[in-house]
């Protein structure tokens, strides 16, 4: 299989984008985690986004153009740091995993789960990971569409953490630097940003206008 290509049914897309990214969501007023206090630890998102695919009737006709994405929120894996995604597995099977497991996804317009789903990580490289993803899944590209294998090959890029808190007194990226340290310790990142995403949502209540999103990168020297 060519690399860097998702192959689903009998079509073949080029994969435009590959990305692992994680946040943390930390409680200003005492330093909670809130994600460890529900029980959920870190937070990760895997998603492969195909480039644009157009999608023609039995006459050449455009019908309309297709941007597959294949996504895993909170994959059932125990990661602690972004270097550590290399030699994971995840498998996931829609009779037998367990149902309160957060489910991968497939979707062009809409959006269901993979049927089975096997996600490889292999070595990193930097913060690059070559990867391999393969299982069934129910496409709806067309009416021939069923219950249909994909495959993807490709090379996936830890991107980007980014620690979710509350407005405080202080400088946002020293805080912000605390606050990664203090519950999940990473080396490798560096702070591109921290900013208000909500700030001038004046109908949002005063404690969602108030949080900060630090966004830290992967440092690809490593």
């Amino acid at each position: 299989m060519t690399p860097d290509t998702i192959t689903v049914a009998d079509y073949t897309f080029r994969i435009a984008r590959a990305e692992i990214t994680g946040w943390l969501q930390v409680d200003a007023d005492d330093g909670t985690n809130l994600n460890m206090a529900s029980g959920y630890g870190l937070n990760w998102q895997i998603e492969v986004r195909a480039e644009e695919y157009p999608l023609t009737d039995e006459d050449g006709n455009l019908i309309t153009m297709i941007e597959p994405v294949f996504s895993h929120q909170n994959p059932s894996v125990v990661v602690r740091d972004w270097r550590d995604w290399g030699g994971q597995q995840i498998v996931y099977d829609h009779d037998t995993s367990d149902p309160s497991q957060e489910v991968p996804t497939f979707a062009i317009s809409g959006g269901d789960r993979l049927a089975v789903s096997t996600l490889r990580i292999g070595s990193r490289k930097g913060h690059r990971f070559p990867f391999e993803w393969f299982g069934a899944c129910w496409p709806g590209i067309d009416e021939r569409s069923g219950l249909d294998p994909f495959r993807i090959v490709g090379t996936i890029t830890a991107s980007t953490f980014t620690v979710i808190f509350n407005e405080q007194d202080g400088e946002p990226s020293e805080i912000a630097k605390c606050l990664l340290q203090a519950h999940c310790p990473m080396q490798g990142l560096q702070l591109r940003d921290v900013r208000q995403p909500y700030a001038t949502s004046k109908s949002l209540p005063d404690r969602i206008r108030q949080v900060m999103h630090a966004t830290f990168e992967t440092d690809p020297s490593l």
